[in-house]
């Protein structure tokens, strides 16, 4: 565990702020971790000319970006940079963006220290991402505990599987510990669980669009009466670096947001922020008839496929009482309705299980048969048996483990489903043709 949990006073403001100034360096040996380990970095919302970065910074430390057109030796200095800083933190995050990239570089990103020579602090690469590229391979993940074993192995799998866009769907951070949550333990875990986590260490850099679950929303099992959801909101938009793009990314209430690549759309569902309240359609929300009704403006008119992701489980499942369809059954019988009507056919992605399954959804739902995928966990605690899903079980891992979802051709929703875990291994893999 790190020294940095204890720093937090128990009266710590939960404010944000983007001025250095109102950072307080608490540990004093942060800057000489960072010359000698390197930083934990994460490479956002990227598309054929731009790329965002969120990256960890000792907060008294002054440091400049750039990238380096491998072939030409081009430099290309950042957009813009925006410190992002927690007070009473001895880590900062800086949101970096670059444009007037070029699709088919390899860039060499490297952060330097002001005022020291050889201050490279980090060495790292990245390409832009062919948003129209057919067949990508796209990684979905959930459940990332820091404190679990087995980091290095599932990590090494993931790193291997060359995949074009990683998708984290949940708990992606443990923000709270035991009975322990709140702004100060948020900002505290998002900082420690990215030093530990291999895919913020990785040499070459690959993109990630992420939603919340509830313990990166800070609180386990919480809904929308979470007292510090509004800063918890706030950090996620700093750690995750995926500020709005027109045409590929927009966002939606909460942590919700619209992904537009690959001829498909991704819709991230913001199911904790909105969770709990009173509802038109009677019983409590889990996603709120507003969230339903914005995206079903911005996607129910596309014939393109649309994956629904949300961090809980769409069906079953009550002996955790998490999914969609156990927590609000009311509201749901307002979703069927609503995307009914939608030209997009409709493919349901989800987490928090602690174990990877696919299961065919049957047509009574939508008026045609579909599926869903349940990716969990990537390294979090593990059981030891599958449990409560009403539909037809196709297949699984109990194991550690992650998703490889390659669409078949442009157009087609139809898809292949890999299941992967340690050392590449390959436990599940189907076909899944929609309609």
């Amino acid at each position: 565990m790190h020294r940095r949990k204890f720093l937090f006073g128990a009266g710590a403001l939960a404010t944000l702020a983007t001025t250095p100034e109102l950072a307080l360096a608490r540990d004093p040996d942060a800057i000489t971790i960072a010359r000698a380990k390197g930083l934990s970095i994460l490479q956002g919302l990227t598309t054929e000319t731009t790329t965002q970065l969120s990256v960890d910074v000792p907060t008294e430390l002054q440091v400049v970006y750039i990238l380096v057109d491998t072939q030409t030796g081009k430099v290309i200095e950042p957009a813009s940079v925006k410190p992002v800083v927690f007070r009473d933190s001895e880590t900062r995050v800086d949101k970096v963006k670059f444009d007037s990239l070029s699709l088919g570089s390899r860039y060499q990103l490297l952060v330097k220290e002001k005022g020291r020579k050889k201050g490279i602090l980090d060495e790292r690469f990245l390409s832009t991402v062919d948003l129209n590229k057919p067949n990508a391979r796209i990684g979905m993940m959930s459940c990332m505990h820091n404190f679990v074993g087995g980091k290095d192995e599932i990590w090494s799998s993931a790193r291997k599987a060359n995949l074009d866009y990683l998708l984290f769907i949940g708990d992606n951070v443990y923000g709270d510990l035991w009975k322990f949550n709140g702004p100060s333990m948020l900002w505290s875990r998002y900082i420690d669980s990215r030093e530990d986590i291999p895919y913020y260490h990785w040499k070459d850099l690959k993109p990630v669009i992420a939603v919340w679950d509830d313990h990166d929303y800070g609180k386990n099992n919480s809904d929308g009466t979470y007292k510090h959801k509004a800063s918890a909101l706030k950090m996620f938009e700093t750690f995750f670096a995926q500020d709005p793009v027109d045409g590929v990314l927009t966002r939606g209430p909460g942590a919700s947001s619209y992904f537009r690549a690959f001829s498909q759309n991704f819709v991230f569902f913001d199911d904790r922020y909105f969770r709990g309240f009173a509802n038109p359609t009677g019983g409590p929300s889990f996603l709120g008839i507003d969230q339903i009704n914005h995206f079903t403006s911005l996607v129910g008119a596309s014939s393109a496929p649309t994956w629904m992701l949300q961090g809980a489980p769409m069906f079953g499942r009550p002996e955790k009482g998490s999914s969609y369809q156990q927590h609000s059954a009311e509201e749901l019988e307002y979703f069927w309705s609503v995307v009914k009507g939608w030209n997009s056919p409709l493919i349901f992605g989800g987490g928090d299980l602690h174990f990877t399954e696919v299961s065919k959804v049957p047509a009574t739902y939508l008026g045609y048969e579909t599926f869903e995928v349940i990716s969990s966990s990537m390294h979090s605690f593990t059981k030891d048996h599958f449990y409560g899903n009403p539909n037809q079980h196709l297949g699984g891992s109990l194991k550690h483990n992650f998703v490889i979802l390659e669409q078949l051709s442009v157009g087609d929703p139809s898809w292949k489903v890999s299941c992967v875990t340690e050392k590449n291994i390959v436990p599940f893999e189907k076909i899944l043709e929609i309609g």
